[in-house]
């Protein structure tokens, strides 16, 4: 999405935005993790590599490459496959091997040692059963049925709450396997036999004598090459790192990861070297270089690894190892948190407590690594130069020289044949570009308006629109709020909270007759200026503040067209809250808030000139002011969002939400229905202020600390006696009029409290 698009909302539908609960915006166990920027683009690196999938920490990327318990079983497939001359449907494999059960599994034994016996149930019309009954493979259906009895024992527990394994089992299993391998004719089925019986022995515990049986199994097989021998070689490296030969374990988990995909992320979530010492002796088992190349690739993915260190190491062995790349944009990857927008990153501090980013010794890594960078530049061995060279740039860029930074953009770009590190370098200047800016002038928003409406870079790295956001927040929030709130925050988020030096700044700027390009951006949406919205917004905040005379002044300057949507009758009276009722469009009498405002004050005058009606003038006042507050149909004239609901213990100077603060007073309302009081001779009217003042203390209880939620069926609240001063009174003086009456049929809050 455009960043600008979120800027201003439809006048039309701006007050359906107020209708949503802020607490759709973000959920408060919402976790957004570290919070900056990233502009490495994975394109310009060969994300096909070995390695690649354990070091690039893109989400997508990693969901896309990783999918462990797949890629073993789609392994085993194709192996079992492979082994049927292809002759058998993958699908009918998989049937068969991972979804049938055992009592299916002997059915189907049954069937292919009979002549007369047809295959029948899930297997009837499966290709791989009919292979094996046609060709009467008898000892790979017993092979099936002995693994799927090894099955429920040889996977990993899971929780505290799995049962603990039956060991006794379990060694049972494994003497029929030694027994079924001495039997067997086939050497595949002799080496799955063994896998069986080495796996269940180190799930078992047993991890000596899972090291004897393979010592037992291996040397009796054929040298026949299969995808179980690297894993079974994952539960001897396993059972050796249990019994602390940590560096035979390591050397066998670098031989997996480089020969075996289906046991890749196994392998490398396995690698473990502890001490120098045992990492020297490792080296040592090591008989080529590649090796050696994936033994530090593999120490570069422990958490505390120094990538820089290892990458010098490849580097000295293999300088055109493809994975170098990788491990310097997981690098860069890491000191774009350290220091992209340090200075602006309006999470910065969130990041420190959360993350410890910047971390301690990220100064000395970025000199480290640029030291690196230029001595592979200068001797030009590696296989990506293009990148290595824009690269070199970027960390000065990071190290904030951003003189050398642009010298060194300038050199290469002419050098560069790659089109991806092309682009790569585009997105590089932008943020060059926008690091630079420091006082913007009319020439500087220009050339900013520009970048969001037309630069490619911008479009295509979603941090761009983040990064310009809070660079330039923090420039102006010295001297132009308005501009630094716009900048990182839409219109509903001001509506939310407004500030009232907010909206005079942005006033200002969209009320110009000139105004800059980025002013423009800033003040339009669609090419329909903000500024109506904005008057509502502050008369809005006006009404809250208790400035009617205020409120109406800035109103009314919004044009008449504009305010037709406005649909208020906060004088209409309701024995229930509703707080979403909508004015019916057959409805005869309705304002915008303008019209809202000269109907009290012509109320106001009334009351304080017509004696003998004040009581009804001050009694609709006070239906306008409580209908205006968060518990009235008409909350919109005060606020802009309402919250769903109020936590308990919540005092009504401290309501707020997300930075939105509810009009919960009734302070003003209740003003206005004492006047009625003192003044009124009609008992159907007494009564009606009697009760709009009880609703008005069950509200002020709803928001106190005194609140106590109700448990069980009765959702109805039972208010402390301090709270019910106006039901009592209600209820001991106006028992007789018709009100009462209608209020008992229609309420049963009030029938519920007037049997206290």
């Amino acid at each position: 999405m455009n960043f600008w698009k979120k800027f201003a909302i439809n006048f039309s539908s701006i007050f359906a935005f107020y209708l949503i609960p802020t607490s759709v915006a973000r959920s408060c166990s919402y976790d957004p993790g570290f919070q900056g920027y990233a502009f490495f683009d994975t394109k310009a690196i060969n994300t096909n590599t070995l390695y690649a999938p354990y070091f690039l920490g893109f989400a997508d990327f990693y969901k896309k490459k990783l999918n462990p318990e797949k890629d073993q079983v789609d392994a085993n497939l194709k192996e079992w496959r492979d082994r049927f001359c292809n002759l058998v449907a993958l699908e009918d494999i998989r049937k068969v091997i991972y979804k049938g059960k055992i009592a299916q599994l002997i059915a189907l034994q049954t069937a292919i040692k009979s002549k007369s016996i047809k295959i029948s149930g899930p297997f009837k019309n499966n290709s791989f059963a009919k292979h094996l009954k046609e060709h009467k493979c008898i000892e790979t259906i017993e092979y099936l049925i002995f693994a799927k009895r090894c099955e429920p024992h040889a996977t990993w527990v899971k929780s505290w709450k799995d049962k603990e394994r039956n060991v006794k089992s379990m060694l049972q299993l494994i003497k029929k396997a030694k027994s079924k391998f001495s039997k067997s004719n086939s050497h595949y089925f002799k080496l799955r036999y063994a896998y069986q019986a080495i796996r269940l022995a180190h799930y078992a515990g047993k991890y000596q004598e899972a090291l004897d049986l393979y010592d037992f199994f291996i040397p009796q097989k054929e040298n026949d090459e299969s995808i179980i021998d690297y894993w079974i070689l994952g539960h001897k490296a396993g059972a050796l790192q249990r019994l602390g030969k940590n560096v035979d374990a390591a050397y066998l988990y670098t031989q997996i990861f480089l020969n075996c995909p289906s046991k890749r992320t196994s392998a490398f979530r396995s690698f473990k070297i502890k001490t120098d010492e045992e990492w020297q002796h490792c080296m040592e088992l090591c008989r080529n270089d590649e090796e050696k190349a994936a033994m530090y690739i593999l120490r570069a993915g422990s958490r505390h690894s120094n990538l820089t260190e290892e990458m010098q190491s490849i580097y000295e062995i293999d300088p055109e190892n493809e994975n170098l790349e990788i491990l310097l944009v997981k690098e860069i990857n890491k000191l774009e948190k350290d220091f992209l927008g340090l200075d602006f990153n309006d999470k910065k501090y969130e990041n420190k407590k959360r993350f410890g980013i910047p971390r301690k010794d990220a100064g000395q890594k970025l000199i480290n690594l640029n030291k690196f960078v230029r001595l592979v530049n200068q001797e030009g061995k590696i296989r990506n130069p293009d990148l290595w060279k824009v690269t070199e740039g970027y960390l000065e860029l990071l190290a904030s020289d951003f003189y050398a930074a642009e010298k060194t953009f300038n050199k290469v770009r002419k050098e560069i044949k790659d089109e991806h590190i092309k682009d790569q370098l585009k997105v590089f200047d932008l943020v060059l570009k926008i690091n630079m800016i420091e006082d913007p002038d009319e020439e500087d928003e220009a050339e900013i308006a520009e970048i969001i409406r037309r630069n490619d870079a911008y479009e295509s790295h979603p941090d761009f629109e983040d990064f310009l956001s809070d660079k330039l927040a923090n420039i102006y929030k010295k001297d132009s709020p308005g501009k630094a709130f716009l900048v990182q925050h839409d219109m509903r988020k001001l509506a939310m909270h407004p500030e009232m030096e907010t909206l005079d700044d942005l006033l200002e700027i969209c009320q110009k007759e000139e105004k800059t390009d980025f002013e423009e951006l800033l003040c339009s949406e669609d090419g329909v200026s903000i500024t109506n919205k904005l008057l509502d917004l502050k008369g809005t905040l006006f009404m809250s503040q208790g400035k009617p005379e205020a409120a109406l002044a800035v109103f009314k300057q919004v044009p008449r067209p504009a305010r037709e949507g406005q649909r208020f009758n906060p004088f209409r009276e309701m024995i229930n809250d509703c707080v979403d009722c909508k004015i019916k469009n057959d409805t005869f009498v309705y304002y915008d808030k303008a019209g809202v405002l000269e109907r009290m004050f012509e109320l106001e005058f009334q009351g304080r000139s017509d004696f003998e009606n004040s009581d009804l003038y001050f009694y609709e006042l006070g239906i306008a002011y409580y209908n205006m507050s968060y518990f009235g149909h008409s909350w919109k004239m005060m606020d802009n969002f309402r919250s769903g609901s109020l936590p308990k213990g919540m005092g009504s100077d401290k309501m707020f939400k997300y930075g939105q603060r509810e009009m919960v007073s009734g302070e003003k309302a209740t003003e206005y229905f004492q006047k009625v009081l003192d003044l009124t001779k009609d008992e159907e009217l007494k009564a009606r202020t009697l009760f709009m003042l009880a609703k008005i203390e069950r509200n002020n209880y709803y928001i106190s600390n005194d609140y106590k939620r109700p448990k069980g069926g009765n959702m109805i609240p039972a208010a402390p006696d301090k709270y019910m001063k106006y039901y009592k009174q209600l209820k001991r003086e106006s028992m007789q009029t018709e009100f009462y009456k209608e209020a008992i049929r229609e309420c049963k809050y009030f029938r519920f409290y007037t049997k206290k």
